[in-house]
């Protein structure tokens, strides 16, 4: 489709933008770049290989600006600067991920982790991206927070930047695969696509073996000196990394994504909710947790999240307010937060105050944990509609408890 001349006068202003705003942009990713490696060096568990900055080229720009154009005509141009952060090890991107987001404002709805958007059987690309904006960038830091998260960055903006975490692995496959594929614009005959899908599975064996000779030369030397650790700082690492690396807990992910029709994403506060649940249900080790999502064959978590899941409202704030504008989401740890809840009747006992969800659902999550153990073989389809017809209503659980009857 040939460009109007509206179009092209489009293409003429935001390129004169992009020309006014080159030293800024050269100097907001010196910054950034400065600010993460002072970071990401003194953090002992991340194996920093190198750090990328890049500010996009006015020719690419132009190129990117009319492909838009001709195929998505209201697409925003984002990610006019970039930085790739590339680690040693596939799992430092946990803690990567962790300091870019205590450092930026990510854009939610950016955020793809390539490796979880393959199959079983599938081998590719992978690497962590997303959009984020440098708060300093903006002086919008006196505004109410609920205000500075809703705010969009003018187009073009040297605010914003794209973000990409691989290891130093899945960097050579993805610059070869660039170089080999992408650059040539044909499509590749099966039998060069399976080679590649090879060359991949291969690396994410290597990338695997890395880790655990890592691990293990860890384990055959003394232990360095640490500051004490909290019990709720360990549990909230060991959970990010369940969450990221372990294969149970990310195919229960999908399994209740799909079995509720939601698609993964990031919703505020949901990493939050994960740990809170798992604390107040005495989760506090990695083999207590890998029992917990063992039960059932593994499908606790999914039977209690067909139950209770409401999917008209944020999966772990049912009763808060919201906004029927945004989308609610799945997320990563999904089946770890409802396998947590379908114990929390285990803990009874215990006064614990979980922020997310008040006392009156609680009781509710407790009494529907206790049967899904009690009766491992019935429908969860069955036992929802029988507590959809004694719940409280959506938005006004309230504080006392009450019990539920849910023998068919």
């Amino acid at each position: 489709m040939s460009l109007t001349p509206d179009d092209e006068a489009r293409i003429a202003s935001d390129l004169e933008r992009y020309d006014e705003l080159l030293p800024e942009y050269r100097r907001r990713i010196a910054e950034l770049t400065d600010r993460l490696t002072t970071a990401i060096t003194a953090d002992d568990r991340i194996h920093l290989h190198a750090i990328e900055p890049r500010v996009k080229t006015r020719a690419s720009l132009e190129n990117k600006l009319r492909d838009k154009l001709d195929t998505d005509p209201e697409a925003r141009i984002e990610d006019v600067l970039g930085v790739r952060i590339i680690t040693y090890f596939r799992d430092d991107a946990v803690w990567v991920e962790q300091l870019v987001r205590d450092m930026l404002r990510v854009h939610e709805g950016t955020y793809a982790d390539k490796a979880a958007l393959l199959e079983d059987r599938e081998f590719g690309y992978r690497s962590i991206q997303f959009l984020a904006t440098m708060p300093w960038a903006l002086d919008d830091e006196h505004l109410p927070t609920i205000i500075r998260e809703r705010r969009k960055p003018a187009p073009l903006s040297p605010a914003v930047v794209e973000i990409q975490i691989r290891s130093i692995l899945e960097h050579g496959w993805a610059e070869i695969e660039h170089g080999l594929v992408y650059k040539s614009g044909r499509p590749l005959p099966r039998p060069i696509r399976r080679r590649f899908a090879l060359a991949a599975a291969l690396i994410e064996n290597a990338d695997e073996q890395l880790e655990v000779i890592r691990d293990q030369l860890a384990l055959d030397r003394p232990e360095p000196p640490v500051a004490e650790e909290t019990d709720e700082q360990a549990v909230a690492g060991l959970i990010q990394r369940m969450i990221a690396s372990d294969r149970v807990s990310r195919a229960l992910d999908d399994q209740i994504a799909a079995a509720l029709d939601l698609r993964l994403g990031r919703p505020m506060n949901s990493e939050r909710d994960v740990e809170r649940a798992v604390h107040v249900a005495m989760l506090d080790s990695r083999a207590k947790l890998e029992r917990a999502l063992a039960e059932q064959d593994g499908k606790l978590g999914l039977r209690m999240a067909i139950v209770c899941a409401d999917v008209d409202r944020p999966l772990t704030r049912p009763d808060a307010r919201h906004d029927p504008d945004e989308p609610v989401l799945a997320f990563p740890g999904i089946g770890i937060y409802w396998t947590a809840l379908a114990l929390l009747h285990a803990q009874e006992d215990r006064l614990w105050h979980f922020t997310a969800v008040g006392e009156g659902r609680l009781s509710e999550y407790r009494d529907i944990g206790r049967y899904l153990v009690e009766h491992p073989e019935e429908s969860a389809l069955g036992i929802r509609e029988r507590y959809r017809r004694q719940a409280y209503p959506a938005g006004h659980a309230p504080e006392s408890p009450h019990r539920l009857h849910l023998a068919p």
